[in-house]
Parts: structure tokens; sequence; C-alpha cells
């Protein structure tokens, strides 16, 4: 007997004296190896998904199978290290990633095992015709609300025709609810295609409601909240789902590139380029409150911010671009310090007094810490 598999994850047993073939399907991921015991009772199948299986060949079943975290893209997926990211979701204090195309990953870091992979964007690696690529969804931004009941997520599909010749890319938008009463899984509440006419840049949920803003390269923002779709029949049938409230900007040109909202949810942040503006609610819209530029950056060239954090409980705001890190007073419309150098911060946390702060960053050289301000 032979065995064979590959990119469309079915292990083939060939029976060569009989001329016949038997598969097992499903494996979830292109097959990389295949290891047979000494008695031909067992094989063991490594795939491209950082799993683990163990076939029993007598009764054609899998006796287990290993998971773990799958961070490596699909052959073929070109450039995707840098869109993969991390969030602890906030009900069981997992850790999620997007490593897999069109999945989410649930890691518990204390029993250091994948608890589940929630499927975003179905996705058949082997449907194609000829040699024409597949186009492989990616996750390119997920958020929880604070409760960990609700996600929201922006997901992409590239077309490609021929050799790697794009074509288009799609964009979706997408809500999910936790079932917590049944299947304790994510369900699908809302979908919207092309929420934006460009790629989306950031993803972010209103800490104290049900509230998610969308920043995108074609110079706008968008505000998306709950509604109640009531059926004039019965009662039960009401259903929520999720529409755009309103759509904002600032100046022509200018691309928001990331947001934050405040801790207690009133006051939204969002930078656009060098500039960082403050929101807050007017009625069912939002206010441009105020706008700052960190002037010390401006010596020789315009630097885009990258990060953007309030510090809990205070009316501060901490930023960052190429060159720097500024604290920015809210209230007065100033900056507290400046903290020149190259830094890549993720996070930020402040003690009880709000006098002392603790930065998550990443220094130039690749050196990971913790940056303690005061």
């Amino acid at each position: 007997q032979l065995y064979s598999g590959g990119e469309e994850g079915v292990l083939v047993q060939w029976n060569l004296k009989r001329n016949i073939k038997q598969f097992f399907a499903r494996l979830g991921a292109p097959i990389k190896n295949l290891g047979i015991s000494s008695e031909g009772s067992c094989i063991a199948i490594s795939t491209e998904d950082n799993h683990l299986s163990l076939l029993d060949t007598l009764k054609w079943s899998l006796a287990w199978k290993i998971e773990n975290l799958t961070m490596s893209p699909i052959s073929g997926l070109i450039a995707f290290a840098n869109r993969i990211k991390l969030v602890v979701e906030p009900l069981r204090n997992d850790l999620v990633a997007n490593g897999q195309p069109g999945h989410l990953q649930f890691f518990d870091p204390i029993t250091d095992q994948l608890k589940k992979v929630l499927e975003i964007v179905p996705f058949n690696r082997i449907s194609r015709t000829n040699y024409e690529n597949m186009a492989a969804p990616i996750v390119e931004h997920f958020a929880f609300s604070t409760c960990g009941h609700k996600l929201a997520t922006i997901d992409s599909r590239q077309l490609f025709y021929g050799q790697l010749i794009k074509q288009e890319i799609i964009y979706c938008l997408q809500f999910w609810q936790l079932d917590d009463k049944i299947s304790s899984d994510f369900l699908l509440d809302s979908s919207i295609e092309s929420p934006h006419e460009q790629p989306v840049n950031s993803l972010v949920f209103n800490p104290m409601k049900d509230e998610v803003v969308t920043l995108s390269r074609d110079c706008t923002f968008k505000i998306w909240v709950t509604r109640i779709k009531q059926s004039p029949f019965e009662k039960q049938l009401a259903k929520s789902y999720w529409m755009c409230l309103l759509t904002g900007k600032y100046k022509i040109g200018m691309v928001p590139r990331c947001a934050a909202f405040s801790s207690d949810g009133s006051v939204l942040g969002i930078a656009f380029d060098d500039v960082v503006t403050v929101w807050a609610e007017n009625g069912s819209s939002k206010l441009l409150i105020g706008s700052f530029v960190n002037k010390s950056t401006l010596t020789y060239k315009k630097s885009v911010v990258r990060f953007i954090a309030f510090v809990p409980k205070t009316g501060k705001l901490l930023l960052e671009n190429e060159t720097s890190i500024t604290l920015w007073n809210v209230a007065l419309n100033s900056e507290v310090w400046t903290v020149k150098g190259q830094i890549l911060c993720s996070s930020v946390v402040s003690t009880a007094n709000c006098k002392d702060l603790a930065v998550d960053s990443c220094f130039m050289g690749g050196n990971i810490g913790v940056c303690y301000l005061s």
C-alpha cells in the first residue's frame, strides 16, 4: 500500500495490487509530512496549520489530534506576517490571533492549549481550474466588546487571474454575537459588504456601549451602532442588527490611521496622518472638540501617528509616531511631555493615582519591554 497527500488536505491510500483508492478528507490544511508505524496500523499526519493527527488505518478514523496555533501563512500567501494581530478576549482572557487564513484562533495561555477556531470566511483551497491561484481570505482587523459577548471583524479576499495578476479586493465587515446558552460560540449577526470604498486601517469598539468605529484609506471614518428590527406580528421575532449611524472626515486628503475611546466611551480620538483629533457626542453625531499636532516631530518632516490611547481615568492621550511618544492633555489642548526615540507602542496602563504610566513597547533594534514614565 502507498499513502500520499498534498495541498488539498486529503490523505489517499493506494492499494497497488487491487488498483483501488481510499480517501480520508477534511484534514483542514495541506499535508506536509507522513509517518507510518512499523506494523502499518497507524499513520501520523502533519499539516500546514501546525496540527498533528494520528490515523487508525484499521478503523480508518482519527485516534487523536493535537492542535496548535497557526502563525504561518498557507503557501502562496504573500506578506501576511505584518497583518498578524493578537487580542485578549475579555470574557475568558484567551489570546485571539488571526494567523490562519479566514479564521480566528482562541488560545489559552494558562493551559497552553488551542481552545477553538472560529471560521470567519469559508475557504476552499482546491476548486480552481488549471494553475490559477486561489483567493485566500484574511481577517484584517477584529475587536471585542468590553463584556466579550460581541465581536466585530473586517476580512478581505484577493481575486487573482492567471499568474498573480491582481484584479480586485473584496472587503466585508461582520458582527458576531456570543451564543453562551447553546454552543458557547460566536454566531454571525450582521454582514456588510464593502463598508468603505478603500481598505480599512483600524477597527475599535466603544468600551461602554454597542458602537464600533472603522477608519479607512478613503479619508473617512464610520460609526456603526445596533438597532432593533421589530416584527409587526410577534414580539419574539424582534432582532437586532448593525447599521452605519454616520460618516465623518477631518480634512481633504488626510487619512485616519488609528483610533481610541476614553475609559467612559464619551470621547473618541482619531489620528489623521500627523494630526490627532478628539470627537465628542453631539446628539446622534460626533462633534470635533480639538486637534493636536506634535510640533517636535515636524522639524524635518511630517511623522504619521501610528498609535494612540487614552490614559485610564485621566484626560490625557498618549500618541506614538516614528520619532517619539507624546502625552497630550486633552482638556488643556497642550503637550505634557515628549520622549524622543523610535518606539512602537501597543498598550498603556496607569497606576491608581494616575501619576505613573506603563507603556508596552518595542524599541528600535527589536528589544521588547515595558517603559515606565512619570
